[in-house]
């Protein structure tokens, strides 16, 4: 043996010493593990003949840290599981001693092998893993040797002698392969173990339109070896100024220009890199991708029609959240445009190291800053404030992308470069993994495939994973996430580059897919896109609370006149929406502004509902038909109800009664058509009575009161179907609901009050969640049900203690919600504007028989404020919601006195409506969305709004009338 040998191995026991760090535990397990690694590694290593490339003492040693980690992944909640079953008490005074007992014990390896034979399933994974990782280093170390001139050449860089090898940088595909880290003496490389055909065609589309465009993009040097690459490893670094700041979100939309022109996926936040003042790309693999079919349904169900549309568009590339599915959760908070810092995740831990108190527990946890987004002056500039950049530089790729045909011929000279197919997501194969790490799934490969074979039906049920699941069973057995690709051209999948899978899942090739879609770009196309993005962003910053201003002229309806007649504008936007539209022959749907299960905003097809879904878009296309009969409109009526009824009959919100996204938004939409002859006559019928029984049996367990999702609401929409069909079950439920509110309300003395849904320790003023849209509600029942003294004398009370909230001094009411508002701005939801509507109809209500104050001065507030805010013009907080309300009481003998008054206000704020939308584009409820389509926060509220200007004969549906 040589002298560099004998210091080798010198160097190898010596880094033994370092592998064992503090956080560890029962180091004995892994140490019988590792002690055989160790001698395998070696002598591989030592065949290769590379003195003047490795720092071999530095390399083992990270080699054995990498491999401690899987050890430990795999088999550490067994150990804690083992070692818990040795005692049945705490030791008071010792808190380590039954832990010190089984640590020694470990140390003898008949003990470890005593454990393994318990656990086959475990034991076969470990010397699968261990086999892998083997031939997967050393693979790596080879290529680096081979390969080292060629890399020399391709970065130009003095990387010295390889140092270490971090292998936590992606997941496992394909035999224990990942994405690898490796430094070097001097700098970084990133091994990636697929071809890299794709990252070196988009470095040339790169350097061609740098060169030829005179832009100033980056992508990541690529060295492509086959089945391999090597890739420059890219820091972050924070920019200087906000010019930088300014520059990268301009680059960042360029780049999504060519990912949404490329139909790429999947660039989520660890896939970005924020490089001073550029945005790097630094997985490719997803880059092209074709549309993937997975049930023959796809006509016949609108959820996957949307859900097909919605992958076609800029939404697919995962920068932003969205959703796929009406009423999904959907991608939220993992994008490339998201900031992780400080956002809540969730994680398995080891708790009480070294204690009898071992465990792992699953334990929240804050994102730590991720590399995605510019730092300026050490804060995460986000993308808000720079929408119009970001947008600018989409659209210079989009419309280079438009004409050029160079960029098309690289593209169709690109036959076999393998792009990867992501049939589900990660975190699906993810979670079984992860769940089959826990010890009952670890002693019987039995157990394992029965575990697994729950895969054919998971995240969605689709028949093409009949043939699917058998590879992605066949990869999660040995504890690999599953691997699918393509050949660009060919629609042929395959499982991990080598087995085809059967699906029939692709009708046609990524590229023949990306060259139809660059040769049908068109300037419609774009705006739309441009929309999606306002839309995206807006949501986005509404859950995150951030203010902003965006000045975009991309939002001005360049089709307008100064001089525009209201019907003209009605029309004009009515087609633009009607472009917007997912068609196929029976159904209809959009893409919008809506709120997920979870309660956050998001982009994504429109669930059936009244306040963001099809159901308020469905009524203003039934009122606009109504005034200009439009046999157009009335095909697309028929689909929007077909849409609905389907989305209705598998909806989560089925069992929720709320009369403005559960299914008394339903009915309400139901028995609004019945002039349509969308339905007929009987089955409107059949249908409110089967709403009305299952009504009459759960009033007790509807837990909200309010107007806009509780009893409130379901009263008002109970008493509109008696309006049209009266029965004794309208009748028996509308007492049901009825005496429910009154039971719940807190009486005291000549007071009354609900507490409210949101908070039970406040009360609310105002209309849609407050006090008055309660009474509002009873009035109706007294009015058209019942004249029932008690529920007039509830009434009373219950104004009378709203009255508290009126401040007289400045004539407004209070704002009782924890916001920071110590008064509510005059709007229907909060605020004057709502309670002069549920008032004055109170009043008329109840024909003056209670006190009903505070009317006029509610009136006197909406006509001084009620234009005089920055909440846009939506019904729900904004002004055209405010000229609705006034539309709506003007003609009550409350107000003739005022009626002129109330006219030229209505007039003056529709003229500023449309100066503003000539000046600034839709400023819709949610800030800053000047695209979203719902009936309450976006276009189609301020266009019924306009309607009802039009035609007064048109019910508002602020009361649900």
């Amino acid at each position: 043996m040589n002298k560099t040998q004998n210091s080798d191995n010198y160097v190898y026991e010596n880094s033994m010493l370092n592998v064992f760090k503090e956080e560890d535990y029962f180091e004995g397990f892994a140490q019988y593990y590792i002690s055989i690694f160790k001698a395998q590694i070696v002598k591989e290593i030592d065949r290769i003949p590379s003195e003047s490339l490795l720092d071999k003492g530095c390399l083992v040693e990270s080699i054995l840290i990498n491999y401690k980690k899987k050890i430990y992944y795999l088999a550490g909640k067994t150990l804690i599981h083992e070692f818990h079953q040795t005692f049945d008490e705490f030791d008071q005074k010792n808190e380590s001693k039954n832990y010190d007992i089984f640590s020694e014990r470990l140390k003898n390896s008949a003990f470890v092998e005593e454990i393994l034979n318990n656990y086959p399933v475990l034991q076969g994974l470990i010397s699968r893993s261990t086999s892998d990782f083997i031939r997967f280093t050393i693979s790596i170390i080879k290529h680096w040797v081979n390969d080292y001139k060629k890399i020399q050449q391709k970065f130009n860089l003095s990387f010295g002698k390889m140092r270490k090898i971090n292998m936590n940088a992606g997941d496992v595909h394909n035999g224990g392969k990942s994405v690898v880290i490796i430094e070097f003496e001097n700098n970084k490389l990133v091994y990636k173990p697929r071809s890299l055909e794709i990252d070196v065609f988009y470095e040339k589309v790169i350097d061609y339109v740098n060169q030829y465009y005179q832009t100033n993009l980056k992508t990541p040097l690529s060295l492509d070896q086959g089945e391999y690459g090597w890739q420059e490893y890219v820091q972050s670094e924070p920019c200087d100024n906000i010019e930088q700041v300014r520059n990268y979100y301009y680059q960042f939309g360029m780049h999504l220009g060519f990912i949404y022109a490329f139909q790429g996926s999947d660039f989520h936040f660890e896939n970005i890199i924020a490089c001073r003042d550029k945005p790097v790309l630094v997985d490719l693999e997803t880059l092209f991708q074709s549309s993937l079919f997975f049930s023959e349904e796809n006509k016949e169900n609108v959820n996957l029609m949307a859900s097909a549309q919605v992958n076609k568009t800029i939404l697919k590339s995962a920068l932003f959240n969205y959703m796929s599915f009406p009423e999904d959760n959907g991608l939220t908070n993992i994008g490339g445009l998201i900031n992780t810092e400080n956002q809540k995740g969730e994680k398995e831990e080891v708790l009480h190291i070294k204690t009898d108190k071992i465990s792992m527990r699953k334990k929240q946890y804050l994102f730590k800053r991720g590399r995605n987004l510019p730092v300026y002056k050490n804060k995460v500039a986000e993308c808000f404030e720079f929408e119009r950049e970001f947008i600018e530089g989409f659209k210079r790729i989009y419309f280079i992308l438009k004409e050029d045909l160079y960029i098309r011929n690289l593209i169709r000279d690109l036959n076999y470069a393998p792009i990867r197919i992501i049939v589900r997501p990660t975190y699906v194969y993810a979670s079984f993994l992860e769940t089959l790490l826990h010890p009952m799934y670890l002693k019987d490969y039995g157990e394992r495939i029965r575990v697994l074979s729950f895969i054919k039906d998971a995240y969605t049920k689709y028949e093409v994973f009949d043939s699917i699941s058998p590879f992605e069973i066949k990869d999660m057995m040995i504890g690999d996430i599953p691997y699918f690709n393509a050949p660009i051209s060919e629609k042929r999948v395959y499982s991990n580059s080598i087995h085809v899978v059967d699906t029939g899942i692709m009708k046609q090739s990524a590229k023949q897919e990306v060259l139809t879609r660059l040769a049908n770009m068109s300037e419609e196309d774009m705006h739309q896109q441009v929309s999606l993005i306002n839309m995206a962003l807006s949501s986005t910053a509404a859950n995150l609370d951030i203010i902003y201003k965006n000045q975009i002229d991309d939002f001005v309806p360049g089709y307008f006149k100064n001089d525009i007649q209201i019907k003209e504008l009605i029309q004009i936007e009515t087609d633009c929406i009607l472009k917007q539209a997912i068609e196929s022959e029976k159904y209809l749907q959009w893409v919008s502004i809506v709120s997920a299960p979870n309660g956050t905003l998001s982009v994504g097809p429109l669930s059936f509902g009244l306040y963001d879904g099809l159901a308020g878009v469905g009524l203003y296309f039934s009122a606009y038909d109504f005034i200009y009969n439009d046999e157009k409109v009335k095909s697309v009526l028929r689909k929007i109800v077909n849409s609905i009824n389907q989305i209705y009959e598998h909806s989560i919100y089925k069992t929720n009664f709320s009369a403005f996204y559960g299914s008394s938004s339903y009915i309400y939409f139901v028995n609004k058509m019945r002039d349509t002859g969308l339905y007929s006559e009987n089955e409107v019928n059949s249908m409110c009575k089967a709403y009305l029984e299952k009504l009459r049996q759960e009033t007790g367990q509807i837990t909200h009161t309010d107007f806009i999702g509780g009893l409130a609401g379901i009263l008002k929409v109970v008493i509109q179907l008696g309006r049209y069909h009266r029965t004794e079950l309208m009748e028996d439920t509308a007492r049901a609901v009825c005496k429910e509110i009154c039971k719940r309300a807190i009486q005291n003395r000549n007071e009354a009050y609900w507490k409210s849904d949101a908070d039970e320790n406040i009360v609310l003023a105002g209309f849609s969640h407050g006090i008055t849209g309660i009474c509002y509600a009873l009035s109706e029942y007294y009015a058209h049900i019942e004249a029932s003294g008690e529920v007039l004398r509830l009434i009373e009370s219950a104004l009378k203690y709203e009255d508290k909230f009126f401040d007289i001094k400045i004539n407004k009411w209070r704002d009782n919600r924890k916001n920071e508002l110590d008064y509510s701005s005059a709007m229907w939801c909060h605020g004057s504007c709502g309670i002069l509507l549920g008032r004055s109809r109170i009043y008329e209500n109840v024909d003056g028989r209670i006190h009903v104050g505070y009317i006029n001065e509610s009136l006197d507030d909406t006509l001084l404020n009620g234009n005089f805010h920055r909440q846009g013009y939506s019904l729900c907080h904004g002004t055209m919601g405010n000229i609705d309300v006034l539309h709506a009481i003007k003609e009550l003998s409350l107000f003739k006195n005022r009626k002129q008054e109330i006219e030229n206000t209505i007039n003056i704020w529709v003229n500023h409506f449309k100066e503003t939308l000539l000046k600034n584009g839709w400023q819709n409820g949610i800030r800053n969305d000047h695209s979203g389509l719902g009936m309450m926060l976006g276009k189609t509220g301020q266009l019924y709004a306009l309607l009802r200007l039009v035609n007064k004969e048109i019910p508002t549906p602020l009361a649900l009338d």
